[in-house]
């Protein structure tokens, strides 16, 4: 059980970083390509997905100083995790890992 979690934890902590990466490129390419659309008025789709592709992109910006501190103390935590579990927790330990009979 331990060692899926020790796999699944890096897997998700990339997942994660290349889905931020991605929809921060989606959106900047969408303003991009959609920067001279034909509008159509006041209820005009495509402006109303540039506006969200905008907010977006300010979101993304205003959150990288907050990421910036926040990523390099995840990776420091995970590293002193990884040390910590490995050479001060014995997860083997255990009685039932053990296989040990507990008479009365």
């Amino acid at each position: 059980m331990v060692s899926r979690l020790k796999k699944t934890k890096p897997v998700a902590l990339i997942f994660t970083s290349i889905c931020l990466v991605l929809s921060f490129v989606h959106a900047a390419i969408f303003i991009v390509v959609h920067a001279d659309h034909d509008c159509t008025g006041e209820a005009c789709h495509v402006c109303a997905s540039l506006k969200c592709a905008k907010d977006t992109l300010k979101r993304l910006v205003a959150a990288l100083p907050l990421i910036s501190v926040v990523s390099p103390s995840c990776v420091s935590f995970f590293v002193l995790y990884g040390f910590f579990e490995k050479y001060y927790v014995n997860w083997e330990s255990t009685p039932v890992q053990a296989r040990v009979r507990l008479n009365d």
